[in-house]
Order: C-alpha cells, then structure tokens, then sequence
C-alpha cells in the first residue's frame, strides 16, 4: 500500500512543484531576498516582492520622497510613512 506524507500526496509521486503548492504561501521565503513579501498580482497570481511608493509635489513635479514598502501592506497603512517622509 503506498505511504502517504505529512503533506497529503504520495512520497514516491511528489514533485518540488506539488511540495510547493501545498506548502503555506506565508512560509516562502526568497533565498535572493529574505524582505520581500507575499504580493497578489492583479491576475491572481501570487510573487514575492517590494512596494515602492513616492511622493511628488504637484507644483514643481519634482519628487520628494520615496520610500520601500513591504508588498503584503496595504496602501491605506503605507502612506502615512510616505507623507512622514516627504514632510521632512
């Protein structure tokens, strides 16, 4: 009979691939960058990744700011540290 593992599909039949879709999506880390995190794509599809924002004044339209956010927050949360940033 065959053994099945603590993540549900048969040793001898799991793939790196099948591991990973079963794997939680919380728990993935980039080996190349271990800040970045869990961004939804407008497609549905899920990547590891940054969020830049930055600030322009609307009079010069120069930039004023910029500032690294991580991907898992949403814009409503971030921009506070943005304006913080641009009013220094």
């Amino acid at each position: 009979m065959a053994e099945f593992s603590r993540n549900g599909c048969l040793d001898h039949w799991c793939t790196k691939a099948m591991r990973s879709k079963i794997e939680p999506l919380k728990n993935r880390r980039s080996p190349s960058d271990p800040d970045a995190k869990i961004a939804k794509m407008k497609d549905g599809r899920t990547h590891l990744a940054h969020k830049v924002e930055h600030a322009v004044d609307m009079e010069t339209t120069a930039l004023v700011a910029v500032t690294l956010q991580g991907a898992d927050q949403g814009d409503t949360t971030t921009i506070w540290n943005t304006v913080a940033t641009a009013s220094e």
